[in-house]
């Protein structure tokens, strides 16, 4: 038969009496309804139990099972909330009268029970403060020795703790310790649920602990939970429960320590816990995810891939037998995460890492907004993005990491023990960008929380090593950054203590017997085959980390790579060819080892190609130059892989092909390739201040290889490299802001998008990354929010070209200029000629509108000496008139180092010499070859019609030198440009064309000409004659018709400056100018009320501007490291 029977709340057993049909007794049983409090939730499974007869004949078994059903309230109103309206009504009047007063109590026993299930249920907040409130209420109205008191104070422990879980405030954790406490010394040594008692004391202090780090309270945890399980029943079902408890606290001491002993105990502790409980236990899943975890840590200390395999298991199991929204769900996920990344980083499976991040991204999502769980999974989030980064290269990745990690420190208290793991993670990542980028504050970021991470971390934790290690790391690129020998010998320093620090067997003892060896051989490099005990110890401790790592493991490559980076050290200062063959076989094996799509593969490729390169010149080879040739191929051809070595192996592998091989038709592939690649370190996810801080240090490849190109009678070819090659920057801000008028008419949505997402780059682009060093952590986050943003525009850029590239008719919009393209916008008359100068040759290209081909014209009698000689000639005569820099010896009196008046000093008409002998060599061997090969006659001023022109396009040196004024200037003779042609310059062909479009003086609204003059600005010499230059020039003006203003210094600020740029095509500055050779950008005119900069002229769109005229000192002066 079957029968339900309503019981009030708090009941903890029911005896029953079973009757024959005749009223006599049968048999009897005590059903037990009670569970340790907080370790037991009521469970509705069958539950059975046999009576005790009267009668050894008869057996019976009496089944039941426990329903909490919703409490019927009247009118429909939500149980709760009427519970609450109840308990207001009979509140005041309970302290006066008995009978309203349990009345009360039963309301709260009600409220607490009811709101503690929809917690449970739901993982609410609210519920949960319901649950404290109601009992908090009720414990003052109940006696110290009632026998409820003890369950009663264990369950306020329980949800105290919980809220702790989900806030973080400390308070509750401590008071919930403090209720635990009081309920065991309440209880009688013989309760039957004081182990339960016990066992949730362990776990409150193992919360407290979590948060504080404090050595004592982890033991206090592990000391509750091991009486807890003495106490325990060996046969009760509470068993695993316990046993569960006391493996969790194992397992955080060994965190904090690096005990193995406690984590061997913890597992198994777990494994008992796990074979004890019942597959149908609602507990079981919360079980799985401890025991997967502490598999787990033992995984990433050990490498047993049996443990990694055992706990993948236990947690996807847990994570199918939880509900979505069960509140275990999201531990398990985490754990999962954290497992999936262990495995990549020891097998390097790409696809357990991307599931790592998924799942990572899944548990974010599902973790309240104002969780205390939330930092730690931003933590553990930003640390897989990174790792990706490392394996893939991926920027998007290394943005989203920091910005995670940057989240997760600044919402971690200060005195929270995870903080120095969540600064080592966001200094890993700065690390991690900076050897992708070369941005040096990445490197001084990485090195500052770096130092906080260990300073921060007590000297007994087990991970104060790896902080160490990863400290040492940060210092040694800082090294290589800045050359300061400091830097050095406290990474060395850091390396040592942490293998000093580090328990025996250990993994991360290869990991730092690895970094031990480079920075030795760092130090030895440094020294310039300094001490040879430095590479000697390199090797030594690389062999020993490859010879014990697993095979299999996935930074056997990289260790590979390490080795063979020693070894072809020593052999540069030796000569000995038995480290350059180990040096070669270790690359080979590094490379074997390092699966395709993994950025490694091109740096251990481009390792490879630099030993072979280095014996083949020793050996002479010619097999071994071939051999060479084919390494630098395979890694400039490689996908994945730091842009600097990628650009490093192609233009090794074109410039070794054009010496070697140079009638090769693959120097043409090969430095297609180089110019792609070095591109891409000047991408548009990049500022345009970090652009010219990488291309000041790019190889001028554009030049090379157009010097190939030319020799190899590919004038063509020639051009498109020195267009695409050439002033990255530039050419990338033009394609910006490129016409769209046909994409509108064909795809207007399409062109709004391009638009919308260009003008976003080019305010990203122009935006100037200030240090973060003396930042708040909101500040940091602000930044690096830019940074990610831009990042995710130039991805979103590159999608949109490559929707344009694909639509019909509009392949070439957006991209870099074929030859054919570019011949067809030429100006009307005249030549544009291109002058390219690399360390082989000199040609010019000369361009004609109507004319198919290019025509190439040697410069045979010119080179970069040359070149060189005639710069020194200009400075020193420059600054014999005072106009140079004071770094160029023109220092005024005032000390300033800026420009200077020039009056002509008598006495030294010596120096006037040199700049003829410039002009005459310039004229003989540049200008007069082109203009006589291109056929321009003398124009005598009797012919009708205009001069011819050319818009001349110098490369390097080139570009810092007056082509405009060459000539033989002299007594008896004098010939030079102003005799044939009227000159232009234009940096690209690109920008001329653009400009062109829109070339028509008259109808043009914002033609004309704006003068200013800054003769006296404080501070500085004053300039003479610079009043007089500007109103004479605009006096012509007037006189032939042309619009223009002139405004001189007192009456012009630097926003009125800017507004009559955008009005006028053309302007004439007569002012004191500086260059700033570190931060090009920063160069500047300076005017009477102010300075303007080229970064602020760069924002500004001059949509009008065709021509400025700087009669200012240092503006002809050019970036000699600039192509």
């Amino acid at each position: 038969m079957q029968l339900s029977i309503e019981l009030p709340m708090g009941v903890q057993g029911v005896d029953c009496v079973v009757r024959s049909t005749d009223d006599g007794d049968v048999g009897s049983a005590h059903l037990d309804f009670r569970g340790p409090p907080g370790v037991e939730e009521v469970s509705d499974k069958p539950m059975s139990q046999g009576l005790e007869t009267l009668s050894k004949s008869l057996s019976f078994t009496i089944s039941w099972r426990i329903v909490k059903a919703p409490l019927k309230r009247s009118q429909g109103t939500p149980e709760v909330t009427q519970m609450l309206s109840d308990l207001n009504s009979v509140e005041e009047v309970a302290s006066v009268n008995p009978q309203v007063q349990a009345e009360m109590l039963s309301i709260l026993n009600e409220l607490r029970s009811l709101s503690w299930s929809q917690f449970r249920r739901y993982g609410r907040l609210k519920d949960l403060e319901d649950a404290i409130d109601a009992l908090q209420k009720a414990i003052p109205h109940v006696p110290e020795d009632h026998p409820d008191m003890p369950a009663m104070l264990s369950d306020l422990g329980v949800w105290l703790k919980n809220r702790f879980q989900f806030t973080g405030n400390l308070a509750d954790v401590r008071e919930a310790i403090v209720a635990h406490q009081k309920a065991i010394r309440l209880s009688p040594p013989d309760h039957p649920t004081l182990y339960g008692m016990h066992s949730n004391l362990g776990l409150s202090f193992l919360s407290l602990s979590e948060r504080t780090g404090n050595v004592d309270d982890m033991a206090e945890a592990v000391s509750s939970n091991k009486e807890a399980v003495r106490l325990i029943p060996k046969n009760d079902r509470n068993m695993p429960r316990v046993l569960s408890n006391l493996a969790s606290s194992l397992q955080r001491r060994f965190e904090h320590t690096g005990d193995v002993t406690d984590l061997s105990e913890a597992v198994d502790t777990y494994r008992k816990a796990k074979e004890l409980m019942n597959e149908g236990d609602g507990s079981l899943p919360g079980l799985l995810v401890n025991f997967a975890a502490s598999l787990g840590a033992r995984f990433e200390r050990s490498g047993d891939d049996k443990d990694s395999a055992e706990a993948l298991s236990a947690v996807r199991k847990a994570e199918a037998l939880l509900p979505a929204d069960h509140p275990c769900t999201l531990n398990a996920l985490g754990i999962l995460g954290r497992l999936l990344m262990a495995r990549f980083e020891r097998n390097g499976v790409l696809d357990e890492l991307s599931e790592s991040i998924s799942v990572h991204q899944r548990v974010i999502r599902l973790t309240p907004p104002n969780h205390s769980i939330l930092p730690h999974f931003w933590s553990i989030l930003g640390a897989s993005f990174a790792e990706r980064f490392q394996r893939i290269g991926s920027l998007p990745d290394i943005s989203e990491a920091i910005f995670l990690l940057q989240r997760a420190v600044r919402a971690t208290a200060e005195d929270h023990p995870e903080l120095p793991n969540q600064l080592c993670k966001l200094g890993g990542a700065f690390r991690f960008r900076f050897s992708r980028t070369g941005n040096l504050s990445d490197i001084q970021e990485a090195v500052e929380i770096q130092r906080k991470a260990v300073d921060i971390t007590p000297t007994s934790h087990a991970d104060l090593p790896l902080r160490l290690n990863d400290l040492g790391v940060a210092l040694a690129l800082r090294f290589r950054g800045f050359g300061e020998t400091s830097d050095i010998s406290e990474a060395l320093s850091s390396f040592r203590r942490a293998l000093k620090g580090i328990s025996d067997g250990h993994l991360a003892t290869l990991l730092l017997l690895d970094n031990l060896g480079n920075i030795h051989q760092e130090r030895f490099e440094f020294e310039h085959c300094g001490n040879m005990a430095d590479i000697n110890e390199a090797i030594v401790a690389h062999k020993k980390a490859v010879d014990s790592t697993q095979k299999g493991h996935a930074d056997l490559g990289r260790r590979f790579n390490n080795l063979g980076t020693s070894y072809i050290t020593r052999f540069k200062c030796t000569g000995n060819l038995e480290d350059s063959t180990e040096a070669i076989e270790a690359f080979k094996c590094g490379v074997d080892l390092v699966p395709d799509g993994f950025a490694d593969r091109s740096v251990i490729l481009s390792n490879l190609a630099a030993a072979s390169l280095s014996r083949a010149l020793s050996t002479g080879s010619a097999e071994d130059m071939e051999i060479t040739i084919s390494h630098f191929r395979r890694a400039a051809t490689s996908t994945l892989g730091p842009t600097s070595r990628l650009v490093f192996a192609a233009t090794h592998w074109a410039r070794l092909l054009n010496e070697h091989y140079p009638d090769s038709p693959d120097i043409i592939v090969a430095f297609d390739t180089a110019i792609q690649k070095v591109g891409l370190m000047v991408g548009l996810d990049q500022t345009i201040q970090n652009q010219l801080s990488q291309m000041q240090d790019l190889p001028n490849i554009s030049l090379e290889a157009s010097s190939s190109a030319l020799r190899l009678s590919k004038p063509q070819k020639a051009l498109e490299w020195l267009e695409h090659g050439r002033c990255f920057m530039w050419s990338q801000l033009q394609r910006l802001r490129s016409p769209l008028d046909e994409l509108r008419v064909y795809d207007p949505d399409l062109a709004s998008e391009i638009s919308d997402v260009a003008k976003q780059l080019e305010d990203a682009g122009s935006t100037r990354r200030l240090s973060a060093a003396e930042m708040s952590w909101a500040g940091r986050i602000s930044i690096e929010d830019g940074v990610r943003k831009h990042v995710r525009l130039a991805e979103q850029w590159a999608r949109l070209v490559n929707r344009v590239k694909d639509l019909p008719g509009f392949a070439s919009l957006l991209q870099p200029k074929l030859f054919s393209t570019l011949i067809q916008d030429l100006p009307t008359s005249g030549f544009v000629v291109v002058i390219n100068m690399s360390d082989a040759r000199c040609d010019a290209i000369a361009l004609q509108s109507g004319v198919d081909v290019a025509r190439h014209i040697p410069l045979s009698s010119f080179n970069r000496q040359k070149a060189k000689k005639c710069q020194e000639q200009l400075r020193r005569q420059l600054g014999v008139y005072s106009l140079r820099g004071g770094e160029d010896g023109g220092i005024s009196e005032e000390g300033s180092g800026e420009r200077v008046g020039g009056i002509y000093r008598r006495g030294r008409r010596g120096s006037r010499s040199e700049v003829q002998q410039l002009l005459h060599c310039l004229w003989i061997d540049v200008v007069k070859p082109i203009i006589m090969a291109l056929g321009i006659p003398e124009w005598d001023g009797s012919k009708r019609g205009p001069i011819p022109r050319i818009w001349w396009c110098p490369t390097s040196t080139l570009s810092s030198l007056p082509i405009h004024a060459a000539g033989t200037y002299d007594d008896l003779h004098s010939e030079g440009v102003l005799d044939f042609v009227v000159s232009s310059y234009t940096p690209t062909i690109s920008s001329l064309i653009q400009r062109l479009k829109n070339d028509d003086l008259q109808a043009t609204p914002g033609s004309g000409l704006f003068l200013t003059s800054h003769p006296t600005v404080a501070g500085l010499a004053a300039i003479p004659g610079t009043v007089r230059e500007v109103d004479s020039i605009y006096e012509s003006a007037e006189k032939h018709g042309i619009n223009a203003m002139k405004v001189h210094g007192d009456l012009l600020s630097v926003e009125d400056c800017l507004r009559h740029m955008e009005e006028f095509s053309s302007v004439h500055f007569a002012c004191h100018a500086r260059q700033d050779e570190y931060d090009p950008m920063k160069s500047r005119f300076r005017f009477h009320h102010g300075q303007l900069d080229l970064d602020t002229i760069a924002k500004r769109n001059l949509k009008n501007a065709e021509l400025a005229f700087l009669s200012a000192c240092e503006t002809a002066r050019g970036e000699e490291r600039l192509p």
